[in-house]
């Protein structure tokens, strides 16, 4: 794992705990730009044990001038030895920070490394299968997450508009909608252990039985039904919900996949507003 180190105040080799470290999330939480103020150098851990001698890795352009930025230590005649420990010493494009352009690897090295670590220490998603589950079902429903949810994906479309087809067989997003209502119902009543509608087993009628004059009816159940099935989910016993992982993660992704098709079919119409998700 790699640190941080502040290289404002002199080093000294042989006293490391002179050694200003910080963890790389702490900077960016506590002042993002910190790393604009101050020089930096990135180290790796040293091995657990180096018989390695330290190196001398170029001569002192300097002699007899401290210069806190570089690497070395004072020698008996006051000038200053550039030598680096066997940790850094793989590395010295990094570390020389006299030099302009090593110090702009640095930023642009930082400017790359530090958003994702602290993202990474951030984020905390769901640790248990409840939860897991529910965020599919929410994040596909209402939840703006990682894609555009189905609330969002429907909403600001008229009657004539949901009933628009490009003319090449693609469904509209009504068809589309009224399909995510017939299938969500068949197996959440499935999961309550209700008797689900009949169905003849032609899917085509799923999505071929929408009728546009029912739009924001059609809008309201597909509301409905996904949130009954985040509330039976919550509601669920352990056992169930094991039993029933599978299938509910698939309804998920089933969920998923057509309002993404949703949002296709609107950009293809030209009512779709980028700015809810989808540029």
């Amino acid at each position: 794992m790699a640190v941080l180190l502040n290289i404002s105040t002199p080093l000294s080799l042989g006293l490391p705990t002179k050694f200003q470290i910080r963890d790389a999330a702490s900077i960016v939480k506590k002042n993002p730009t910190a790393f604009f103020h101050a020089d930096f150098l990135v180290l790796m851990p040293p091995p657990p044990s180096s018989s390695r001698p330290i190196r001398p890795l170029f001569p002192d352009p300097s002699p007899g001038l401290e210069h806190p930025g570089r690497i070395g230590k004072t020698t008996d005649n006051g000038s200053r030895s550039n030598i680096m420990p066997p940790e850094i010493e793989p590395f010295p494009f990094l570390f020389d920070s006299s030099r302009p352009a090593t110090m702009k690897r640095l930023v642009l090295l930082l400017l790359l490394w530090l958003p994702f670590h602290a993202y990474g220490q951030d984020q905390k998603g769901p640790t248990t299968l409840r939860g897991v589950l529910l965020e599919q079902l929410r994040t596909t429903h209402n939840d703006k997450d990682w894609f555009v949810p189905a609330n969002i994906a429907v909403e600001g479309l008229t009657a004539d508009q949901a009933k628009w087809t490009d003319g090449s067989g693609n469904h509209s997003v009504g068809q589309l909608a009224n399909h995510l209502i017939f299938w969500n119902r068949q197996e959440l009543a499935k999961f309550k252990g209700e008797q689900p509608a009949k169905f003849s087993g032609n899917n085509d009628e799923t999505f071929n039985s929408f009728d546009s004059k029912q739009w924001n009816s059609t809008v309201k159940q597909l509301d409905e039904v996904l949130t009954e099935w985040e509330r039976a989910v919550e509601g669920a016993d352990e056992k169930k919900l094991e039993a029933w992982a599978s299938t509910i993660a698939h309804i998920g992704t089933h969920n998923a996949y057509h309002v993404g098709q949703i949002i296709y079919v609107r950009k293809l119409q030209g009512s779709w507003d980028p700015n809810k998700g989808v540029k």
